[in-house]
């Protein structure tokens, strides 16, 4: 707990340097029809992160929810007679192999 406090605090820190710093650097930004005049750097910097991830959010959810889903599924559905139980706990689990969620599951390269 102390160790995320200083981190945090570390990293405000240098936030409020790299603002500090470049408080008076402008840019001029151009989206085609319009231009934004006078736009500071570090704002610039902050809102092109700031997109990116956001624009991650979907792709880092569908992969947790996926791998959530996996590990969700039943193995498999035991029938209620005794005979089908007693073989049920007889069967070797899985190998680890078996379990194993790699990258091309989730359609990383």
């Amino acid at each position: 707990m102390p160790g995320r406090l200083i981190g945090i605090v570390i990293g405000l820190g240098l936030l409020v340097a790299f603002i500090s710093l470049n408080l008076h650097n402008v840019c001029d930004i151009s989206f085609g029809f319009f231009s934004l005049t006078g736009i500071p750097v570090f704002l610039t910097i902050l809102a092109s992160f700031a997109l990116g991830l956001i624009a991650a959010l979907p792709t880092v959810f569908s992969a947790w929810l996926y791998a959530h889903r996996l590990s969700k599924q039943a193995p498999h559905q035991v029938a209620s007679n005794p005979e089908s139980e007693k073989t049920f706990k007889k069967r070797k689990k899985p190998s680890s192999r078996e379990d194993h969620i790699d990258e091309k599951d989730f359609g990383i390269d």
